[in-house]
């Protein structure tokens, strides 16, 4: 009767152990696509890798409530995914596996979340490979801040705002960077490097408005009213 006991138990034993695997591999499944959800990541599946590390300011200090993106190194259009910084600057960043560019930035504190070539080797990035079920250790620091400009674009003859209008910016012969864009509901904003720049807005059916230079300081905000003039019939 022992050895049968012994038996039934030990069976039972084994079954506990395979229904115990069997439920902790669903639970790390749902744990981790919830992950992938969170981090804004509709393109990574599961298995995955990770990125983690910690982001510093510009003195060394932890930057809390900054944005780690992971940038595939061909420019994959889709999500980029994306992780927030705890109060201690670490971050834990779920990806699909792949060659990744790792930044960093905080466009409200004037820290830009691209790698746009507006703003140089000021925004650092990291190259890494991602492989399933590997972690990838990252380390990155923030640049000094940018000025920010914003622009509110008017009519000048009821003073109501412009939208849909376009304007180009051009920097100095040392900084040879121009671009132009569309301003949504007639205001815009970005973050400039500290060098004059040069701004031309236009709009169909208005006369074209030159402004400049301007320069401004690094964390320093710049808010311009551009009036715009009907085209005279």
């Amino acid at each position: 009767m022992s050895s049968r006991r012994d038996r039934e138990a030990g069976l039972r034993f084994v079954v506990g152990k395979i229904i115990a695997a069997f439920l902790l591999a669903a639970i790390n499944v749902f744990l981790i696509a919830a992950l992938v959800q969170s981090q804004d990541c509709p393109s990574c599946s599961v298995p995955a890798g990770v990125v983690e590390g910690r982001v510093f300011d510009f003195h060394g200090r932890p930057a809390a409530g900054v944005t780690v993106y992971a940038e595939k190194v061909n420019l994959e259009k889709g999500v980029i995914p994306r992780a927030k910084t705890n109060r201690n600057g670490f971050f834990h960043l779920l990806t699909g596996p792949g060659k990744y560019k790792i930044y960093a930035g905080r466009e409200a504190s004037g820290h830009p979340e691209t790698l746009s070539r507006l703003y140089g080797d000021a925004v650092q990035y990291r190259d890494v490979t991602v492989k399933v079920d590997e972690v990838t250790a990252v380390t990155l620091r923030l640049g000094p801040r940018f000025g920010t400009l914003i622009l509110r674009l008017i009519d000048s003859s009821n003073g109501k705002p412009l939208s849909g209008a376009s304007f180009t910016m051009r920097f100095t012969r040392d900084y040879p960077y121009e671009t132009e864009t569309s301003l949504d509901g007639g205001r815009f904003k970005i973050l400039v490097p500290p060098v004059p720049i040069m701004i031309d807005v236009s709009e169909p059916g208005y006369e074209t408005n030159h402004l400049g230079p301007i320069t401004i300081p690094r964390a320093k905000t710049k808010r311009i009213a551009v009036s715009l003039r009907p085209n005279r019939q």
